[in-house]
């Protein structure tokens, strides 16, 4: 249900998968998986009927520029950095390569 609130819970879909391949199995997972598919699904339902072309576009816009007012984290650097495309694609690689570290140390034993 986080997903059709708040796009940022994708970024947790990672661990969510291997948590639940660990615990429950293949099986278990994509039937998880395919749930949580058809709840969103199920969500989206009135938008999907009435323009779903243009609900699918902005659901998924990964294009959007956040706003530098907006931000609380990052005040630190300045807005012209904050903007840039390059910073926001090394923020995407640092964070993967976190995940694959943490799971390929840490995690699987």
């Amino acid at each position: 249900m986080a997903v059709g609130i708040k796009m940022n819970i994708l970024l947790f879909a990672p661990v969510f998968y291997l948590t639940f391949l660990f615990r429950f199995g293949y099986f278990q997972t994509i039937l998880s998986g395919i749930s949580a598919a058809l709840f969103q699904l199920f969500l989206g339902e009135p938008f999907l009927l009435f323009a779903p072309w243009d609900y699918i576009k902005n659901a998924f816009n990964f294009k959007r520029v956040f706003l530098y007012v907006w931000t609380v984290n990052w005040r630190m650097i300045p807005e012209w950095l904050f903007l840039d495309r390059r910073f926001h694609t090394v923020l995407l690689a640092l964070h993967l390569l976190t995940l694959s570290t943490f799971i390929a140390f840490f995690w699987i034993r």
